[in-house]
Parts: C-alpha cells; sequence; structure tokens
C-alpha cells in the first residue's frame, strides 16, 4: 500500500486552496456586477415608470375633459379605467372623427347589460401588474450551504432580488371595449347616395345622386314623381340632414323610411310644414337616443289628427291607422303573406291582413297609402 509523500499533500492542499479562493473571487465579481446591472435597470425602469405615469396623468386628464357628468359617476375615481378613456378617445376621434358627445354614447352603449344598466366590468378590461414574492426562503441542504459558505456561491435568496424580472411596472393597466361605435354617417358620404340609390330602384325612379354633393335640398331630384314617393323622399333626406343613423343603422332606413311614411299617415295625412317638423323631431331623437327606440315610439310624434267631420263640405278623413297594423300590413303583404282577395283587376288590391287576432281586409288604393275597409275577429 502507498502512501502519498509530504510534498504531494501539500501541493494538492495549496492548490485546492487557490481553487477555493478563485470561486469565492468569480463569485463575488459575478455578484458585483449582478446587482450593479440591477441597480442600473432598477433606475431606468424607475425613469421609464415615471414616464409612464405622468402619460397616464394626461390621458386621466383628457378623460375628465370628455366624459359626461354620467360617466364620470359610473366609471368613478379609478385612474386606470380614466386612462383608457381618455386613450381610447384620442385613438376614435383620430381614426374615425369621434366627437366627445359620440364617444360618450359608444362608451355608455358599450358598457349596457341587458337591464339596461352601465356595467364598467363590461366596458372595460383591467390587467393587474404581477406580484412579486422575494422573500419567500428556498429549502438548501447541509451540503449546499458548506459548499455555499466555503465558494462564497451567492443563495438562491440573493439570485431572486437581483432578477430583473422583478422589475416590473406597479401600474394597474386597462382598455376599453368599444363593440358599439355610436358615430352617424356624414351628410355627404358615398353610404347615404347608395341608399339613397337603392330607394330610388324600389320606388321605380331613376336617378342619380352625387355623394360628395352637399346640397341639402335634393327633392328636386324626385320633382316628377308621384306624392308618396317625393314624401318618402323627404323623410330620406330629413333623417340624412338630421345624421340620425349610424354606421350600424344605416342598412335598415329604407324599411324605416316606410314605417315612419305610414306612421304619419302617407303623404295626405300631414302637411308639407308637420311633416318636415315630425322629421326634424324624428331626426333629433334618434340622434340623442338610439334608432331602436324611437322607432317603437313612432306614434308619439304624430300630431292627432283635429276631427273636421262636421265642418260644412269637409269630407269625413279616415282615422289614421295604428303603427303596429301598419308595420304587419308592410310586411305580410311585401312577404306575400297577405292574399289578395279582390277580383276585379280594374279595381285597387284587397288584402287581408292577420293582426292581433283580427282579419282586416286592407285596400291598397296605392302603395304605401293603406285604407282598412273591414276588420273581423
Amino acid at each position: 500500500m502507498g502512501f502519498f509523500s509530504p510534498g504531494f499533500v501539500i501541493g494538492a492542499a495549496s492548490s485546492l486552496t487557490n481553487q477555493i479562493e478563485d470561486a469565492k473571487e468569480r463569485n463575488a465579481e459575478m455578484m458585483e456586477r449582478r446587482r450593479n446591472q440591477f441597480d442600473q435597470l432598477s433606475r431606468e425602469a424607475k425613469r421609464e415608470l415615471n414616464r409612464k405615469k405622468m402619460t397616464e396623468q394626461q390621458y386621466v386628464d383628457l378623460a375628465k375633459e370628455v366624459l359626461s357628468p354620467e360617466l364620470k359617476i359610473k366609471i368613478g375615481d379609478d385612474p386606470a379605467l380614466l386612462a383608457a378613456a381618455g386613450r381610447s378617445f384620442e385613438t376614435q376621434s383620430k381614426v374615425r372623427g369621434l366627437t366627445p358627445s359620440n364617444f360618450n354614447k359608444s362608451l355608455l352603449l358599450s358598457g349596457l347589460t341587458e337591464e339596461g344598466k352601465f356595467d364598467p366590468a363590461k366596458a372595460f378590461k383591467v390587467i393587474e401588474p404581477p406580484k412579486m414574492d422575494v422573500e419567500t426562503q428556498t429549502e438548501e441542504g447541509f451540503f449546499g450551504r458548506v459548499i455555499r459558505g466555503i465558494t462564497g456561491a451567492p443563495s438562491q435568496q440573493e439570485l431572486a432580488e437581483t432578477d430583473p424580472s422583478r422589475i416590473t411596472s406597479d401600474i394597474r393597466e386597462a382598455s376599453v371595449n368599444l363593440n358599439r361605435i355610436y358615430n352617424p354617417v356624414p351628410v355627404d358620404s358615398r353610404e347615404w347616395a347608395n341608399y339613397e340609390k337603392l330607394f330610388a330602384e324600389s320606388e321605380e325612379v331613376k336617378v342619380v345622386v352625387d355623394p360628395f354633393d352637399r346640397t341639402i335640398d335634393r327633392v328636386k331630384t324626385f320633382a316628377d314623381t308621384k306624392d308618396s314617393t317625393l314624401r318618402k323622399f323627404l323623410i330620406l333626406n330629413g333623417l340624412r340632414i338630421g345624421q340620425a343613423y349610424t354606421e350600424d343603422d344605416l342598412p335598415s332606413i329604407l324599411t324605416d323610411v316606410n314605417t315612419i311614411y305610414n306612421a304619419m299617415g302617407g303623404h295626405e295625412r300631414l302637411s308639407t310644414e308637420q311633416a318636415d317638423a315630425v322629421i326634424s323631431k324624428i331626426a333629433s331623437d334618434m340622434n340623442r337616443t338610439s334608432v331602436s327606440e324611437v322607432m317603437k315610439n313612432l306614434e308619439q310624434y304624430v300630431p292627432a289628427k283635429k276631427d273636421t267631420a262636421d265642418a260644412p263640405g269637409t269630407p269625413k278623413q279616415p282615422k289614421p291607422i295604428d303603427p303596429g297594423l301598419l308595420q304587419a300590413i308592410t310586411e305580410q303583404i311585401d312577404s306575400g303573406d297577405a292574399p289578395n282577395i279582390q277580383t276585379d283587376e280594374s279595381k285597387p288590391p284587397v288584402y287581408e291582413v292577420e293582426y292581433n287576432g283580427k282579419i282586416y281586409k286592407i285596400e291598397m288604393v296605392e302603395p304605401g297609402n293603406p285604407r282598412i275597409l273591414q276588420s273581423e275577429g
């Protein structure tokens, strides 16, 4: 059995001592670089965070200028929500040209629940900053502690404390979910021109409308048409002037024009002046509330007709038809569900229309001008 010489033992011990000292020095330098890097990144992160807070405050201030008193109350003082609202308005005003009023309506509509209440959780998406826990102690075995003590290696706690991933923002961030943009179609837009052409085709009128014609009164285009078409065009034109329709609403306008026309009693029910006043009010309220809300309550917009039946020489005028029945007449005739029971082709057609459990015999003197002949049931 051999033995190591004293010189060998001394040399080995000296080499091990040198290796341990080198390891300690390397570990110390590594931790110093790591701490310096972490300190530098922390300072940069603080500067960036301060800039971000200043920007967020600017958006908060913008939101307080733009939001209506109603929405300010509903949203509250949460800086994340206010900053999101300000940022969203700045974007939408540039991209879509939304005014503060239209942005408020868009935000309100986007946050409405089925019960008709505004819920900030529906209108905003909030992102909470991540939470870093560096206080958690890591389990370390006996030999691990001994070796770390000998070599000067950093502990798991020291490594965690200098981990750059700890440097995170403490700002709550939010974004706006605008699922409904309230943006009335401009008067001179191509969209209006397209629907005017569709209307002309549906009324069998040949017309070419310049989409960039800023003239408010285009009625001359239909000067040679029948009264009912002229009145319907006045309705369409009045809604255009009042910018009563948004991008989402516009596809239903041709149906709405006929519904409004019927609710107003056709072209004989109101004078031109009365009709203009009614359309102006309808357009204004559509812009203020919504198209669907106004269309549900059309009867409230048409003034009551004075009873002149007893006046000498005044023919008795038919009573205005219920708006719901008018809509049923239009839908059932257009769909073919209302049979024409008139056998004499020289006379106006007579349709049987079912509404609220009753059968109505409707004489269509001309398109869009129904007259009730009889009701049964």
